[in-house]
């Protein structure tokens, strides 16, 4: 797929005014203040519209960029990145410079570098310029292992982006054919999910204490492409839990009775349609309360949300899922309704078992 290009070349003025007269770039709107007038210049922009609204939101979401160039022997050639209050400037861009002509392809993770309140949440495997190649360019997310070996996260995660873009051509600093701003748009896809899980027992409260809350998946590791690569599986635990309240409607009268619910809320890399993620809950003697596919079960919420998506690009646009399982009178599922994202689905007899 060619990568979006958007070019000033305005050779012909600057031969008019001449580079002495402008102290800013062709267009007024410089990668660098202090470099000469209608050279060629190079930037990334990056854009975050594979959300539920369609809409740019790259803004305020996006708190730390970093690009990986290939040539076309597919080996890192360079490799920038940038975090902080300038992400958050309007028409952002990240400029490359120093990089030889040539055609490239640019991998973007973004995320990678954040706050410094805790530990990052994914790491990008070791590279080095000219022996990297893309297919080694790996995405790991960070993880507890125990002593029996099982890897285990509960993580509120900091937020991971992707993106790829194809045939960037870099041209010379002095290319008189090709003088201006090149500017390439990186789209991006999140790869992280939020799960609150809710547990409502009619007529009466739950104590989230009561239950034990799992998701497993060998989701942990990314490749070049976005594709999950080989890997542990990851047991996702709450990394919030706490008890809330809900309004059940118990008569005919249509009276109103509150009762308590239990909420977990798990923190999770990316789900993928043709695979499967089990969420297990447990009674606190270790009994199985339920367990079901989750991803099967998020993506009961398509037909209401996106009808129009594939499975898997519903996935890649909604990073916030709410499931809400409802006990009997003995503490059982169930399971002939929940409710996913605030829509009440009845569960069909033999379906996502």
């Amino acid at each position: 797929m060619p990568a979006l290009t958007s070019r000033l070349n305005l050779s012909v003025a600057c031969a008019v005014l001449g580079a002495a007269s402008l102290l800013t770039s062709c267009n007024g709107n410089p990668f660098y203040e202090d470099l000469a007038p209608c050279e060629t210049r190079h930037a990334v922009r990056f854009q975050w519209d594979t959300n539920m609204v369609g809409a740019d939101a790259f803004r305020g979401n996006v708190h730390s960029v970093a690009i990986y160039g290939f040539d076309q022997n597919d080996k890192l050639a360079f490799h920038f990145a940038e975090k902080g209050d300038a992400l958050a400037m309007q028409g952002y861009t990240l400029p490359i410079t120093g990089v030889a002509p040539g055609e490239y392809t640019i991998v973007a993770w973004c995320g990678l570098d954040n706050d410094g309140t805790r530990s990052e949440s994914f790491i990008v495997s070791d590279t080095e310029m000219g022996v990297t190649t893309r297919q080694e360019l790996l995405c790991r997310m960070e993880r507890d292992i125990h002593d029996d070996g099982t890897h285990h996260s509960s993580e509120n995660l900091y937020d991971l982006y992707h993106g790829t873009s194809y045939g960037v051509q870099i041209y010379a600093k002095n290319d008189m054919d090709h003088q201006g701003d090149h500017v390439y748009t990186i789209n991006l896809t999140k790869d992280t999910n939020n799960v609150r899980i809710m547990l409502q027992q009619m007529g009466k409260d739950v104590n989230v204490e009561d239950f034990s809350y799992r998701i497993e998946e060998a989701n942990g590791t990314l490749g070049c492409d976005n594709e999950l690569q080989t890997d542990e599986t990851i047991n996702y635990e709450p990394f919030n839990t706490e008890n809330g309240v809900a309004g059940v409607e118990e008569t005919r009268a249509g009276a109103i009775t509150n009762v308590g619910i239990a909420i977990a809320d798990l923190k999770m890399s990316r789900l993928m349609a043709r695979r499967p993620s089990m969420l297990t809950i447990r009674n606190s003697d270790g009994s199985t309360v339920l367990q079901i596919p989750m991803t099967q079960y998020a993506l009961l919420a398509k037909g209401y949300e996106a009808e129009t998506f594939t499975d898997q690009e519903y996935l890649d646009r909604q990073d916030n899922y709410r499931l809400m399982f409802f006990l009997d009178s003995d503490g059982n599922w169930s399971s002939s309704r929940i409710v996913v994202n605030s829509w009440t689905i009845y569960k069909q007899p033999g379906t996502l078992e």
